[in-house]
Order: C-alpha cells, then structure tokens, then sequence
C-alpha cells in the first residue's frame, strides 16, 4: 500500500446504520469507527487521521452505491471499510432489491474505482441474534456474507469475518442490541479492536 501523505491517513467507511451510528444519531461519538479513531488517535499521536463514515441507515448496497463516486471516491481513501449485503430486503420493490450476485458485483465496482490506490476491508454483517424478529433472516444473511468473503478471498483483501468471530463467541447475544442487529457497546468495541488490527498492519507495512 503506499501512502501520498506523509504521516497522513485517510480513512472512509462505507455501509448503512450498522456503519453509521450506534444505538441512535445522537450517539454518532460512540459508533465503532469513531472508536477505532480515538484508538488511533492515542496509540500513533505522530500520524494525521482524516476519518469520514459514510452510512446510509436503510439504504440497500445499490442505493449506497448512488453516493460512492461523491462520498467515497471524493475523498480518495487510503483505507476503505466496507459493509454491504444488510437491507437488500424490499423483493417487491425493484429499486431496493438486492441478490447477493450483485451485491459482489457492486463490491467489484468499488475495487475497480479505488483498489489501485486504497486498501479495502471488507467486513461482514453481523450475526442476528437469535429469536429476535428483524426483518431478515440469518440464513438469507449468509447467502451476502458468503459474497462477500468471497470478494476478498478473490482480491486478497482484509477480511473481518464479523458473524464468523461472532459464532464463535461464548455468549454472543451480549455483542448486538436488543433489535438483535445492531451492535451492543461491546459489539462496537469488538469491531473497533478488529479494525484496528488491520490499520495497524498497514502503518506496519508502511514504517
């Protein structure tokens, strides 16, 4: 990965709510990214973090993909977390209906676009929590993860398996919120720690 900035890191995030927040708007600080930032913040005081999140609560990844060249392609990441394959549901509504087969299409977009210049981690939709009605079901879900893993197996990218480490997890209900979506404070600072391995990785790579 090279960096045109020295000591300078760009960071964008690309989803819906899962992206965009925490438990609502007004607790924008608590979301993971702004997590990740402040760990970076504390950890490389020397580095320049410009970090923008970019997520559209509700919005399918064909409707995200309306604000990729205006929102993420604008600020030439040099890391770009994305998560696609949530609220493609609407199978009766053609402008929000997603299959997984385009959704990996619009994640070959997006590579395209950027993948010369930017490091892309792919990051997969959470675990639902069990017995909880959220409008989707887990099995559907995995059809888009499974999508997406594929992505970055393809591309060799940074994967975080969010489900995958969240199947693993003793008592993973304590990671999502009641909705049995979104994730919990613990949830948001798991996903946090993850991400912070991946840019740790590339400022190592960079050093």
């Amino acid at each position: 990965m090279i960096f045109r900035g020295h000591k300078q890191l760009t960071i964008v995030a690309f989803g819906d709510s899962f992206t965009e927040t925490a438990e609502n708007k007004s607790k924008i600080s608590e979301c993971w990214l702004n997590i990740l930032e402040g760990k970076l913040r504390l950890q490389y005081p020397e580095w320049e973090f410009d970090v923008y999140n970019f997520g559209f609560h509700g919005y399918s990844d064909r409707e995200k993909m309306l604000y990729f060249e205006s929102d993420v392609v604008r600020y030439q990441p040099d890391l770009l977390f994305v998560e696609f394959g949530g609220s493609n549901e609407g199978i009766n509504d053609v402008r929000r209906y997603v299959t997984p087969e385009q959704t990996f299409e619009y994640l070959e977009r997006i590579h395209e676009a950027v993948g010369q210049y930017c490091r892309i981690t792919v990051i997969t939709y959470p675990r639902l929590k069990a017995g909880k009605s959220t409008g989707k079901a887990d099995a559907v879900m995995e059809k888009y993860r499974e999508k997406c893993r594929d992505f970055a197996e393809n591309y060799d990218l940074p994967l975080i398996d969010l489900a995958g480490i969240m199947s693993r997890d003793s008592n993973p209900g304590r990671l999502t919120l009641n909705d049995g979506l979104h994730l919990s404070e613990a949830g948001r600072e798991l996903l946090a720690d993850l991400a912070m391995e991946v840019v740790k990785s590339e400022l190592g790579a960079a050093s």
